[in-house]
């Protein structure tokens, strides 16, 4: 056996006569893995808490999760669930695994209750619908930190485990994005169990059990955002098989059944649906599949610079400082190898490939959370478990002043309000300031009584001060979601639009004019509860009682009203305005 493929028990013997600087943690005791998988649920029932308390205050205000919401609508009205619907058309470019969960969490009376006469019952039907979508997605989150524990305990032990799981959680990364229902957040999940199975299979020598639960894994990544699943895992494992191959030392013969099992898993479960659409629709749709993987032509916007990806160092926040540590160790340290040649591989070859794409948003970057999540881990309780020198200790003791910096940054900002509240988009939609002072003044209390318990049992508790400081960051995500929600940018846009045409139109029937490029969002369709049908010319809305809308930019000038139309009204929404027409 090669270092690549040999279990980890003989890798720990072979380097036991390591440095010690370069061997793992060495702790005094190390928790049983009952123990760490004990600490390990109890970590997500309180990440899920936390997260829960938070979804039905959002409204659907980004593109991706509007995507995602108003398609579950279509699916529960006209339960087209095998091709799921967007605006009325079949929504092929991505696979519908991530709409399919949260459709079956949506309960028909929510469905009714959103076009209930009642405004009270109707949001809080809205109310529900929030948590109905998003719950699902906050599971796979959670569940999500469990396998990047089980990587973490599979690569480096139980307590760095249950470090990584935590720094994992508490990123600025997990926190901004874990909690919407989008496709990246399912895909993150069945990344990090694909993971999970490999590593199994390599480091612990199980090779069926571990490639057969990866190839299932793989399956639903593939239905969860399509390709891009295999350049988060068999791009980074299939590196290291061909370097142990190009070494000699890999043996094809006890891989091959294994890889074998992969491949059917992945088939069965992956691939079906791909194989039926592209019999039904055909050559299109392959094309339709190329523009949606490599972004070309999708939209009119430039390409993004190629340092874009860069921006994981700062959604990283607040272990910003381990995780540039965790870096260079795992290049430097090749006698940890393959613990930390994986680890590196899994952060930095997907970037490399998805930096050759022209789209880059900052949301690719969340199947990367539990790997980083790891690495970071692994440095912060080394940090614990080895002697540190003076510069050692002092960057220790600056990584751990981030988080309580950025909790003091937010209390101070969100509470400023008036034109430095505006400059920072700190302020709520009717111009105040995020937070009250008073909740502000509470939350500093919390700070500090968690920092002081933290420095206080650092003698028993190794872990104490992360620890607080993890708490902090939980409770600092908590308070930004709490003035988020009610700022400019956490609003959805066309809310207030459906609302007044449900008001002043009712039961009538609303087409959107498409004489330009303009189009409303997706907002519009889910607080209307029905899809608004697109027209190219206002003669097609040939009812007597019709209600044709027409979007222009607000800087643009208004439009002729067309003979037999007057104009009712001009509603605001999205930096446009929405001219409203009726006979």
């Amino acid at each position: 056996m090669t270092a690549v493929d040999k279990p980890i028990a003989q890798e720990d013997a072979a380097s036991a006569t390591s440095p010690p600087d370069l061997r793992r943690p060495a702790f005094r005791t190390e928790p049983s893995r009952l123990t760490g998988w004990l600490a390990a649920v109890a970590l997500v029932v309180g990440f899920f808490l936390v997260g829960a308390a938070q979804l039905s205050r959002l409204e659907f205000s980004g593109g991706s999760e509007q995507i995602v919401a108003a398609t579950v609508l279509e699916i529960k009205r006209d339960h087209n669930w095998w091709v799921p619907t967007l605006r009325g058309r079949p929504r092929l470019v991505k696979p519908p695994l991530t709409a399919w969960i949260a459709a079956a969490a949506v309960s028909d009376d929510t469905l009714r209750n959103l076009d209930h006469p009642d405004p009270g019952l109707r949001r809080q039907a809205y109310r529900d619908l929030s948590w109905q979508i998003r719950w699902p997605s906050l599971l796979a989150a959670s569940l999500t930190l469990l396998a990047a524990f089980e990587a973490g305990r599979v690569i480096f032990g139980v307590r760095i485990a249950l470090a990584g799981m935590v720094v994992t959680a508490t990123t600025l990364l997990m926190m901004r994005f874990g909690l919407t229902a989008t496709t990246d957040v399912m895909l993150t999940l069945w990344v990090a169990v694909v993971h999970v199975g490999l590593l199994h299979a390599v480091l612990r020598g199980r090779r069926w059990a571990g490639c057969t639960v990866a190839g299932l894994a793989l399956g639903l990544a593939m239905m969860s955002k399509g390709p891009v699943a295999l350049v988060f895992t068999l791009l980074p494992f299939g590196g290291v098989a061909v370097a142990a191959w190009w070494n000699g030392g890999l043996r094809v013969r006890e891989w091959a059944g294994p890889v074998c099992a992969m491949v059917a898993g992945l088939a069965l479960v992956g691939l079906p649906w791909y194989a039926d659409q592209l019999r039904v629709q055909g050559w299109p749709l392959v094309q339709a599949w190329r523009v949606e993987v490599l972004r070309e032509g999708a939209t009119d916007l430039p390409r993004d610079p190629v340092w874009s990806y860069l921006s994981l160092f700062p959604m990283m926040m607040p272990w910003i400082v381990f995780m540039v540590a965790g870096l260079v160790a795992a290049l430097r340290e090749r006698r940890e190898l393959p613990r930390m040649f994986w680890v590196a591989a899994a952060i930095v070859w997907p970037i490399v490939v998805m930096t050759l794409f022209k789209d880059k948003n900052e949301r690719y970057l969340l199947p990367l959370a539990p790997v980083c999540g790891v690495l970071t881990g692994f440095v912060i309780a080394r940090s614990y478990a080895v002697t540190l020198a003076n510069w050692e200790r002092t960057v220790r003791a600056a990584g751990m002043a981030v988080p309580w910096l950025m909790a003091a940054g937010l209390a101070v900002m969100g509470a400023v309000g008036g034109e430095w509240g505006r400059k920072l988009s700190l302020v709520r939609i009717d111009g105040g300031p995020w937070f009250t002072w008073p909740l502000n003044a509470a939350f500093v209390m919390a700070l500090g009584l968690m920092c002081a318990a933290g420095l206080l049992l650092h003698r028993r508790l190794w872990y104490s001060n992360f620890a607080a400081a993890a708490t902090a960051t939980l409770l600092t995500g908590a308070l930004f979601l709490h003035g988020y929600s009610r700022s400019e940018n956490g609003a959805a846009p066309y809310l207030p639009v459906a609302e007044r045409l449900r008001i002043d139109y009712p039961g009538r029937p609303v087409y959107e004019l498409r004489d330009t490029s303009i189009r409303s969002g997706h907002d519009l369709n889910i607080y209307l509860n029905r899809v608004l049908p697109g027209i190219e010319s206002i003669a097609a809305a040939t009812e007597l009682n019709a209600v044709v809308l027409l979007l222009r930019r607000t800087s643009s000038a208004a439009p002729e009203v067309p003979a037999g139309w007057t104009l009712a009204e001009v509603l605001r929404a999205d930096k446009r305005k929405v001219y409203v027409l009726q006979r």
